[in-house]
């Protein structure tokens, strides 16, 4: 497992901290400039399902209070201050929300708060902010673990059922707002991104490289970014990076 950061700055890719947990499927807040916020995962040395989160002011990663729910794969959205992880796994697809909120007149420690359950339980891709946010797809804990179309909005206490995806996906990314959000890629090796509004969803321009697994939540849904990811048949994991413009990669 790699514990390497890397920063983007709009025209190449840079060295930054290192991540002192090094493993894989952690959740993950959209960032505010430099400030990132990430937690969960699946950890090496020993391999386990963990609860740490952990917060990166632009050098340094530092430790955060644990989840209530050690888990993989799930969603994150919101930012370093008011953050929001929910759905993924611990072993089998959960439902778990937890609530993180943290301010300069904070007496007590931050702590993580259980927020309500997502409707239908995955693991999951997600794009908005703490109290306004949309889910969308994932996959299933049922076997054969089948990916879903399913798409939930949150308001901060609970979770409303909404128009599907065009077409059920997973393993795939997504970033943006409650009312502007952008899912690509998935798996196996889906090129295609959809939009959705608030209402509906529509297609988008298509990604140069289809592939799964790429890095989560960066920019909006008319200044993406979608980095590395694993390509299937023949197996192998990409380096690449593509930009969007709204329409095209």
């Amino acid at each position: 497992y790699a514990s390497t950061t890397v920063e983007w700055d709009g025209s190449s890719w840079s060295e930054g901290g290192s991540y002192p947990l090094p493993g894989q499927n952690q959740h993950s807040s959209n960032p505010s400039g430099y400030n990132q916020f990430g937690g969960g995962g699946y950890l090496s040395g020993p391999s386990a399902i963990t609860n740490n989160t952990l917060f990166y002011d632009g050098s340094t990663w530092s430790a955060q209070p644990n989840m209530a729910t050690a888990r993989q794969q799930g969603g994150g959205f919101g930012s370093e201050t008011s953050a929001v992880f929910c759905g993924g796994t611990t072993g089998s697809a959960t439902a778990v929300t937890e609530e993180f909120n943290i301010s300069t007149s904070t007496i007590t420690a931050a702590a993580w708060a259980s927020g309500g359950a997502v409707g239908t339980a995955r693991t999951t891709a997600a794009g908005g902010t703490q109290n306004a946010n949309v889910i969308f797809g994932g996959q299933l804990t049922s076997s054969p673990y089948p990916p879903t179309a399913n798409v939930e909005e949150y308001n901060g206490s609970s979770w409303t059922e909404v128009n599907n995806l065009p077409a059920a996906r997973s393993n795939h990314s997504g970033t943006g707002t409650q009312t502007a959000a952008l899912a690509y890629g998935g798996y196996p090796n889906v090129n295609t991104s959809v939009h959705y509004d608030g209402t509906n969803w529509t297609a988008g321009g298509n990604l140069v490289a289809g592939r799964e697994l790429l890095s989560d939540g960066i920019g909006t849904q008319t200044a993406a970014l979608a980095a590395g990811g694993y390509i299937r048949s023949p197996d192998s994991f990409v380096t690449n990076s593509e930009s969007y413009d709204g329409s095209s990669w």
